[in-house]
């Protein structure tokens, strides 16, 4: 039978089965969580989370301060910490990213993250706050951007979203989220549990 294992490993001590991976998968990190599959005793797959979440605060991650926080008045997706762009009701901008380099040997390449959205606009047709997923080199220009949302889309809860980044196979990137608001009427929104799994 097929089986499944995730296996965590610390810079300072790591495991042949770690080395062999890196080996396998150039461009990989050992000090990162990965998983793995093993049917008859030969690994068949092979993925891991390349970007660091916000449990640790900002630790990874460049942007205004104060966005990654632990506020209980916006709860998390799953634990403590995620990240709030806009939701002031005025003028403002926030940006928010982390620079990643994704393995050229990497089948695949998905960015994924939960997303919820709260307003006070009552529009249903007009875009007046968004939030913009980018997708820039490492000197900060933009080269795509895979998704904007709004206030066109609140709702109640976290939505997942995902997004594919297998372009940009064996480029350093920066995953960048971009908040913006106008001068009236509150948008916020939340961003958690992001990652860019490769396979």
């Amino acid at each position: 039978m097929p089986l499944t294992q995730r296996h965590f490993f610390s810079a300072a001590c790591i495991s042949p089965l770690a080395k062999g991976l890196n080996r396998r998968y150039p461009g990989t990190s050992a000090d990162r969580p990965f998983s793995f599959r093993i049917h008859n005793s030969k690994l068949v797959s092979f993925w891991q989370t390349l970007l660091a979440g916000f449990e640790s605060g900002a630790v990874s991650w460049n942007g205004g301060s104060g966005i990654i926080n632990n506020a209980t008045g916006t709860p998390a997706h799953s634990g403590s910490w995620k990240a709030k762009l806009a939701g002031t009701g005025a003028t403002r901008t926030d940006n928010l990213y982390q620079q990643v380099a994704i393995p050229a040997t990497a089948v695949s390449a998905t960015l994924s993250f939960w997303l919820q959205v709260t307003t006070a606009e009552t529009t249903t047709s007009r875009a007046y706050d968004t939030l913009r997923v980018q997708v820039r080199n490492s000197g900060g220009t933009i080269l795509a951007t895979p998704a904007t949302y709004s206030n066109l889309n609140k709702g109640s809860g976290y939505v997942q979203r995902s997004m594919d980044l297998s372009a940009y196979k064996g480029q350093t990137v920066q995953v960048f989220f971009v908040g913006a608001e106008d001068a009236s009427l509150q948008t916020t929104f939340l961003v958690d549990d992001v990652a860019l799994t490769v396979q």
